[in-house]
């Protein structure tokens, strides 16, 4: 009788765990199959691209320069005698501005008038005496030489006197003044600098892309530091060589200036380069790096497709898109890092 129970409860055990590991079975069976059925689908944020009117541009920075400056330097060594300006003032084109002393040169023209004065006496003297015949055609033409001699002599003295002289090559301002009148200077000494600022110069230099769309005649704004002012330039120049190290190509332009711009001032210039009324952007997050340049993803239907593009002009938030897209295209704008080439997508916001 005990042997016959025991019987009945190892079957029954044997039953129960029978029944668990069917049970078990059934609901793995079904989860997996349910997976398989409905695998997972990201979702994704999307964007109908559409022309729109985008403004291109350029932001750079320059400097300004003076329209005229030059370093007032004497052609002659010697002593100041005379300083004709006082530092800040404007001055007038041909003005002397600075004196070197030429007391000796002026006794050397005296000299030389004097030996120029017998020279004349002497000729005319000669001159009658070859008419008659009594002197030789020699001494007719040595004393034409030497008439013409202490000519020479006197007006080489006389240029050596105007490069004691320092005058203002053009209309301007003196600067700040390195001498004081009685010291002794040389061809190299800087006296002051002369700047002409009726107009400033805008110089900088542009991104080689930009440099076939600017040109002289081409209008720019700029503001400088200190100032809430902007101010108006047209190029006049573009430098035709790149720089082979930067990739850039210098520009200037040209400003009337108010009084308010000052030579060496720092810059933040603004050129309009035209607008594009049919371009098509796309936000900056849309854009995959690969391999030979960008490419974004674009939505057909429930499927994600990746698609090459060429960029253009970039700002705060879009790029532009020059080719791989067309109008009409919804590109995907969020989980671009988790998309695969024809991976089935669901679109949760266009817009």
């Amino acid at each position: 009788m005990k042997k016959f129970r025991w019987v009945i409860w190892v079957v029954l055990l044997i039953a129960l765990l029978v029944a668990i590991k069917l049970i078990f079975f059934k609901k793995e069976t079904g989860t997996a199959g349910n997976s398989m059925r409905k695998p997972s689908v990201p979702a994704v944020n999307g964007m109908v691209v559409k022309p729109q009117l985008l403004s291109n541009t350029a932001l750079v920075s320059g400097s300004l320069e003076a329209n005229e400056s030059v370093d007032l330097q004497p052609e002659v060594s010697g002593m100041i005698t005379g300083l004709f300006f006082k530092e800040g003032d404007r001055v007038k084109q041909g003005a002397v501005l600075v004196k070197i002393n030429d007391a000796s040169l002026r006794a050397q023209l005296q000299k030389q008038e004097a030996a120029l004065e017998v020279a004349e006496n002497n000729m005319e003297r000669i001159e009658k005496l070859y008419k008659l015949s009594s002197v030789s055609e020699d001494e007719y033409n040595h004393a034409h030489l030497a008439v013409k001699t202490a000519s020479a002599d006197m007006e080489y003295t006389k240029a050596e006197i105007e490069k004691t002289e320092i005058r203002a090559p053009f209309d301007g301002i003196i600067g700040v003044r390195h001498v004081s009148p009685g010291a002794f200077v040389s061809p190299s000494t800087v006296i002051a600098t002369l700047y002409s600022s009726s107009q400033i110069k805008v110089e900088f230099d542009l991104p080689e892309k930009f440099a076939p769309q600017v040109k002289p005649g081409t209008s720019l704004t700029f503001s400088v530091q200190g100032s809430g002012k902007n101010y108006a330039a047209k190029v006049y120049v573009v430098n035709p060589g790149v720089n082979a190290e930067t990739r850039t190509v210098t520009v200037r332009a040209l400003c009337e200036n108010d009084g308010t711009l000052r030579p060496g001032s720092f810059a933040n210039i603004e050129i309009d380069l035209g607008s594009d009324p049919q371009a098509l952007l796309v936000p900056t997050q849309a854009l995959v790096p690969i391999l030979n340049g960008q490419q974004v993803f674009v939505a057909r239907r429930d499927t994600a497709f990746p698609v090459p593009v060429q960029i253009g002009i970039r700002n705060d938030t879009a790029v532009q898109v020059t080719s791989g897209i067309r109008a009409g295209d919804t590109v995907i704008t969020s989980g671009i890092l988790f998309l695969r080439p024809k991976m089935k997508v669901q679109l949760k916001s266009v817009k």
